[in-house]
């Protein structure tokens, strides 16, 4: 097990972890869950922004078994939620706790959905350092189901579900079973509508 003291911190250290893919593979799978995801987000997908004052506690919410199973994270706008959630949290998972893991990202729309799984697959295909600290994941993109409803890495059994797949709010999932259940932005539209109406009932009165 790898200690939380040993995170990078200089700009040396960081420059030094992101040349060396097999450092980078034992930090992720050995660091405790929390320190591993703000390791994950901030060294391979390159979240430079990333400070663990700030963001070590939200990484350690979504990933400590302590807060139990069901989790509801609320933060401001621009603090990084979805990166780290939605994108960072969903490619680490098969690296770190599963490769067979089924993941289903929810959303307001099944479109934004969609725009999430394509980032991810994003730095599935393109991310040098995650394909080389990872590389038994990496799926052969031509002859595996790769799209942005549904994207699958390579795995060790046969699951009907993909990797990833994606819906939007009041999609349809019978006989569908997944691991993680990821809701981001589920009602935003929702309460964007009923805010206009309430500002323009106002403007009336």
């Amino acid at each position: 097990m790898i200690t939380p003291n040993k995170l990078p911190q200089t700009p040396e250290e960081i420059a030094k972890h992101r040349s060396s893919p097999g450092i980078v593979h034992d930090y992720v799978t050995q660091l405790p869950d929390g320190y591993s995801l703000y390791y994950f987000c901030k060294i391979i997908l390159g979240y430079d922004d990333l400070h663990y004052r700030i963001h070590g506690p939200l990484c350690e919410f979504l990933e400590h078994i302590k807060y139990g199973r069901f989790r509801d994270a609320t933060v401001p706008r621009s603090w990084f939620k979805t990166s780290i959630a939605t994108v960072g949290k969903n490619i680490w998972l098969p690296c770190r706790r599963d490769p067979n893991i089924r993941i289903l990202v929810a959303m307001n729309t099944a479109d934004n959905a969609e725009k999430r799984i394509h980032v991810i697959k994003n730095h599935w295909e393109n991310n040098e350092l995650l394909k080389s600290a990872f590389p038994e994941l990496v799926p052969d993109f031509k002859h595996t189901r790769w799209s942005n409803s549904c994207a699958e890495l390579k795995r060790t059994r046969r699951s009907e579900e993909g990797t990833y797949e994606a819906i939007g709010s009041g999609g349809a999932v019978i006989s569908r079973h997944y691991d993680h259940i990821d809701e981001d932005d589920l009602v935003f539209a929702k309460k964007m509508i009923l805010v206009e109406q309430r500002y323009n009932q106002t403007k009336m009165i």
